[in-house]
């Protein structure tokens, strides 16, 4: 296979997991490239103050410059900036913080967009053994009724979708009971 025809899908297993393993490497080293990340709760990302908005780069900058040039009325915001100068709002730490923003927030991008590249291939992958396998499960349970043998090799998942029904089935019967709407899976 040339390098240049091949596809994720087509990859030998086995050769896939070595270079997942090799990606996880890179992914290590980039870690060590980038001492001192933070790693947020889902609920502290979402509710973050930090998140700017497209050009909001640019507006706070135009503040950095207000603050700049006339710093005294500002002086009151001088232990809010978490700097070392517990007087003054410290414009440069605040700029080169926000210069530190741009510059992740791109390289996150950068890394999202591999994230949901890897993330859709599973997905597309996925797409295509689902439907094909769950038509041959509803096959596999009627022959399962006459063969000990499939029974026992269809037992991992008649106990998974099993499991998946019986609580859809609850859920509904706990719907019915508050008067909601019953859906029929």
């Amino acid at each position: 296979m040339s390098k240049a025809n091949v596809e994720v899908a087509n990859i030998p297993v086995h050769d896939l997991k070595v270079r997942l393993d090799k990606a996880r490497a890179h992914l290590a080293a980039i870690q060590e490239l980038l001492p001192g990340l933070v790693s947020l709760d889902h609920d502290a990302r979402v509710h973050s103050g930090g998140r700017l908005r497209g050009g909001e780069v640019e507006a706070l900058s135009a503040v950095l410059d207000a603050v700049k040039s006339d710093p005294a009325p500002y002086a009151f915001l001088a232990d809010r900036d978490d700097g070392n100068d517990p007087k003054a709002l410290e414009t440069d730490l605040l700029r080169d913080r926000l210069a530190h923003v741009e510059a992740l927030r791109s390289f996150a991008a950068d890394v999202q967009r591999l994230a949901d590249d890897v993330g859709d291939t599973a997905l597309d992958l996925g797409a295509r053994v689902r439907p094909v396998l769950l038509a041959a499960y509803k096959v596999a349970r009627v022959a399962a009724e006459g063969s000990a043998k499939t029974r026992t090799q269809l037992a991992k998942a008649v106990d998974f979708y099993g499991a998946i029904r019986r609580a859809g089935d609850a859920a509904r019967a706990k719907n019915a009971k508050k008067g909601a709407p019953v859906s029929a899976a």
